[in-house]
């Protein structure tokens, strides 16, 4: 028995470090190196990941890679009526040329606009430090940013960073354009700019929020134009790497193929939400703060339908999506399954359930499906405890219904995955072991033909727990954006799912167990250990991408072996980077 835990152990150890710390980039991927640009840019649009997070296994690696999707419709929307503009992925041109240098790069598209979305949080440290760079390199350019993060905290942006001369609040196509023209007429009076919190001399004013996206708008985007996105080919085989991470050294592309998921592109179906979910900076509350929207808008059936074709087009093999009933449009979903099945379209779908899909949807999503089994539906009960999710959730459904719903799912043979979260408003030690309890169930009840992922909430600016923190008996940490800046800062090295949470409960632990800790610390690492008991993710990587690893006998082994190998890779890690660290001292002698 200790033979073959030992076996499992390095097995992962061994796959693991080959993936994070010896492989670069293959030549298959020199092809996409593009040309510099001969011509100059009115704007350029840039995208600015966390470049440095530390999780162990994995070691380090960029963070928050994924484009938000209204950086496409913004780019198309100025593209269409004449503008020079392109999207530059810094994360991206990171991993594609270690040498990439955005002041040459800038030196020669010269643009007139830079706007960079700061849609999340994570963001907000690296996408300071690169408004910097680019203001030391030219204080001439013009730079917006925009996105939820900087939606919310616009006046405090531009009070305390004089080098950022704008941002827009809320929903950005009509807006930006407007600038555009401004600017490019020579004007400095961006009054009439709608959305806009600018500075004028030293004065920072705040213009009212009247665009807002309705669905003749949503209609008239174009979220697919991906030529406008430099490198888009690497950029479409890097997205193979779910979850929103890239390792910092590079994906081997045999590595890739053979482990990697087929490349998904997050499919935008409508803007807004019925609910507020006590977590989510995309609530109700959220969107009504940031953008004043206080309805739903929805892409007619038609266009949502051309942009799955056009995703098709580029080479995307998986379609990523949101369901949710619509109050004024309750067939939506089944005119959309009805369309792609007539049409044609063969291609896989990863569909993320904020409610509970009813039985014929389900059954109309296996129809579209090219291949059901490698297709997915994913559910976030959040808790095990009813009570706790009908506290937090804005769709309620009880534990009974969940289950005959995942009945109905894997009698399909369609991949369903569970997202839960321990540490959420008014949860206590007993409902956080009533979820591992329930998870339990659930595994013993479906077995593989479920996923479960457990993770810990991070606050989430304009969330309702956010905003109204004692509503939701929590202690907030963080109130202004220089919080978010400095947490997203920390580069995580203690090896937690997340770095700071920037919330804690009194009442969660004992915090006489964790006295040199402060609260929020104590906070998070009682929750590390309730979710590393819950699940492990070395251990659900091993038993996915190794079926022979699937037998109840081999699962204890790996599960036993996890743990120990999690840690041995943490200390590798670590050693990696000081003998880094001492090259670089032994160069500089």
């Amino acid at each position: 028995m200790q033979k073959s835990i030992l076996v499992v152990f390095f097995l992962a150890c061994d796959f693991l470090l080959i993936v994070d710390f010896s492989l670069n980039l293959s030549d298959d991927n020199m092809e996409y190196l593009s040309s510099p640009l001969k011509s100059e840019l009115d704007c350029l649009l840039i995208f600015v990941p966390k470049f440095k997070i530390f999780y162990k296994p994995i070691g380090e690696h960029m963070f928050t890679v994924l484009l938000p999707m209204g950086l496409m419709s913004i780019a198309d929307f100025v593209h269409r009526r004449g503008y020079k503009v392109q999207i530059l992925h810094l994360g991206l041109e990171k991993i594609n040329n270690q040498k990439f240098s955005l002041e040459q790069y800038l030196a020669k598209v010269n643009p007139k606009v830079i706007g960079l979305s700061l849609h999340w949080h994570y963001q907000c440290y690296d996408t300071i430090e690169i408004v910097k760079e680019i203001k030391l390199f030219n204080s001439n350019i013009f730079i917006v940013l925009g996105g939820l993060t900087a939606s919310y905290f616009h006046e405090e942006i531009l009070r305390e960073f004089n080098f950022i001369d704008g941002v827009i609040r809320g929903d950005a196509e009509e807006p930006f354009l407007k600038l555009l023209k401004e600017i490019s007429a020579g004007n400095r009076d961006f009054s009439n700019v709608p959305n806009l919190t600018w500075r004028d001399d030293r004065i920072v004013k705040i213009n009212e929020i009247t665009y807002v996206v309705q669905q003749e708008d949503l209609d008239s985007f174009n979220f697919t134009n991906f030529n406008l996105l430099k490198d888009y080919q690497l950029y479409i085989k890097m997205q193979d790497m779910r979850g929103g991470r890239w390792l910092f050294k590079g994906i081997n592309k045999k590595i890739l193929d053979k482990f990697g998921t087929p490349a998904y592109f997050p499919l935008l179906i409508h803007k807004g939400c019925f609910t507020n979910c006590s977590y989510c900076g995309g609530s109700r509350l959220s969107q009504k703060i940031i953008s004043a929207r206080d309805s739903i808008s929805i892409r007619s059936v038609e266009k949502v339908v051309d942009s799955i074709k056009e995703a098709q087009r580029y080479g995307y093999k998986e379609i990523y999506t949101s369901y949710l009933p619509f109050n004024n449009h309750h067939d939506y979903f089944e005119k959309l399954f009805e369309t792609i099945k007539k049409e044609k379209i063969k291609m896989n779908y990863h569909l993320e359930c904020w409610a509970l899909p009813s039985k014929e949807i389900i059954y109309m999503f296996k129809e579209i499906c090219l291949e059901p089994s490698k297709s997915c539906i994913a559910i976030s009960p959040e808790s095990g405890s009813e009570h706790i999710r009908r506290l937090n959730k804005g769709y309620y459904y009880s534990n009974d219904e969940l289950i005959e719903t995942l009945v109905t799912i894997t009698s399909l043979n369609i991949a369903a995955v569970l997202y839960f979260s321990i540490g959420l408003p008014f949860e206590t030690i007993k409902d956080a072991n009533d979820t591992i309890h329930f998870q339990r169930l659930l595994k013993k009840k479906f077995g593989d033909s479920i996923t479960i992922s457990t993770v810990n909430p991070v606050i989430e600016p304009v969330s309702p727990m956010f905003i109204e923190p004692g509503k939701y008996g929590i202690v907030k940490t963080r109130f202004f954006f220089k919080d978010f800046v400095k947490a997203s800062k920390d580069t995580n090295k203690s090896g937690f799912l997340t770095s700071e949470l920037g919330y804690f409960k009194r009442d969660f632990c004992e915090l006489k167990r964790f006295e040199c800790l402060s609260e929020e610390e104590a906070f998070r690492k009682e929750l590390q250990r309730i979710i590393c008991k819950s699940s492990c993710r070395l251990a659900d990587f091993i038993l996915s991408n190794f079926p022979k690893a699937n037998s109840v006998f081999a699962r204890k082994l790996v599960l036993l072996g996890s743990r120990p190998a999690c840690n041995i890779l943490y200390f590798f890690w670590r050693l990696s980077v000081f003998f880094e660290k001492l090259k670089c001292v032994t160069k500089v002698e």
